[in-house]
């Protein structure tokens, strides 16, 4: 091996290196990036479900209260009685 085939052959190596490490950095990004994104998009959901359980707790006398529950107990994942209760609690 002359030193030309070596300098392209370290050259080679440092590259692989950088582009290792360069991974690694856009990979702790992501994770980053995901966590925030994450954390903000909890709080949002969060702050919509006061709203729609605030909003079926002032109207109380709406037709269209039971059907509204139903559907935000399946979208929050939680039992229709559980979200009743709830509102009940929040007209008090």
């Amino acid at each position: 091996m002359d030193l030309d085939e070596l300098e392209v052959s370290l050259q080679t190596a440092l590259r692989r290196r950088q582009l290792e490490l360069d991974r690694r950095n856009l990979e702790q990004w992501l994770a980053r990036e995901v966590a925030v994104r994450t954390r903000d998009l909890e709080e949002r959901t969060t702050a919509i479900e006061v709203i729609a359980l605030d909003a079926l707790a002032a109207a109380k006398d709406w037709p269209g209260a039971a059907d509204a529950i139903q559907r935000l107990a399946k979208e929050l994942g939680e039992s229709v009685p559980e979200l009743e209760g709830e509102i009940k609690r929040r007209r008090v």
